[in-house]
């Protein structure tokens, strides 16, 4: 196949590069989150077009380890494939080289809660709120700090 290069711009002000010719990848990828979870873009892909998607991005991780929204998006892959570890892992290096990306501190603000780590979760979900503008996020990482504060479990 012909690897070619090209970067997606998304609904959420970030990009993604892909290898030309695996339209799975580029369909699963694609940042239309209107429902306000960055995580949505995966939803209904199967685990082969998820695979698929994650070769895609260790590809591009290979040419650009320093890309933290390659990294993010590896994270909501392993998120979807129920790994949890690589997921943080991979949001955490995604933080590290994009500290402002509130994609990126949401997603670790549900992985920390789900690891019941509940300091960092406060935390992921405060740089979230101080690092985004989006109302549909904002009411998100409102309502689990809410929760988290209060030690009760989120409706």
């Amino acid at each position: 196949m012909n690897k070619r290069l090209f970067v997606f711009q998304g609904g959420w002000r970030f990009s993604l590069v892909v290898v030309a010719g695996l339209g799975l990848a580029l369909a699963a990828v694609r940042a239309d989150l209107s429902g306000g979870a960055p995580a949505a873009s995966f939803e209904g892909k199967n685990t082969d077009e998820l695979l698929n998607v994650e070769k895609v991005i260790r590809d591009g991780l290979d040419k650009d380890p320093g890309n933290s929204e390659l990294w993010l998006h590896l994270g909501m892959v392993n998120r979807k494939l129920d790994r949890v570890e690589e997921a943080q892992r991979a949001f955490e290096q995604a933080a590290r080289l994009g500290p402002k990306n509130a994609n990126t501190h949401f997603m670790l603000g549900l992985i920390y809660e789900k690891k019941k780590m509940t300091d960092k979760a406060i935390a992921a979900w405060r740089t979230c709120l101080e690092n985004t503008q989006e109302n549909q996020m904002r009411k998100i990482a409102e309502k689990h700090l809410k929760h988290l504060r209060e030690g009760t479990p989120i409706p």
